[in-house]
């Protein structure tokens, strides 16, 4: 039997998959990183695929499937368009996507909700154009304390 649950994501990427559906990856506010199959995102008539591009912050229906989870529903929130109007705000907005994406684990628990606050405020603040609260710097070292790295360990791994 399938369940459903209702949740605040940021989509942190997106690629085909399969000949009409597409592979989000997000952070969700309470669930942490969720891998999700969106079901005719390709299709020229899709109502959520401008909802689940990468660099949107959007509540999400998603159904639990057997193998895996799909998006039954998307609205988007917030579309942070400030950021995609000016290459260098995306450039930085990518670089903390990609962190995120790289250094969390589906499934994980802990800390979940300080990643989804630490990057939706580095995400705000880039969209209200204050240059001094973006800082990638910040966010990275922000995001190896939540995750338990010393600041060695996490240079360590970003060089990978």
């Amino acid at each position: 039997m399938e369940e459903t649950f209702n949740t605040k994501a940021i989509i942190l990427s997106r690629c085909d998959f399969r000949e009409n559906d597409s592979r989000i990856i997000c952070y969700s506010e309470d669930r942490g990183k969720i891998e999700l199959v969106a079901r005719g995102a390709k299709k020229l008539k899709s109502k959520s695929s401008g909802h689940l591009e990468p660099l949107t912050l959007s509540r999400l229906m998603i159904i639990q499937g057997k193998d895996l989870n799909y998006v039954g529903t998307a609205t988007g929130e917030n579309f942070y368009s400030n950021i995609k109007d000016n290459l260098e705000k995306i450039s930085l907005a990518s670089q903390a996507l990609v962190l995120v994406e790289k250094m969390t684990r589906e499934g994980e628990t802990d800390g979940h909700a300080e990643i989804f606050k630490l990057l939706k405020d580095f995400l705000d603040s880039l969209e209200s154009e204050k240059k001094d609260g973006a800082n990638i710097q910040s966010f990275s070292q922000s995001l190896a304390a939540i995750l338990g790295f010393s600041e060695e360990d996490f240079e360590e791994l970003r060089l990978k």
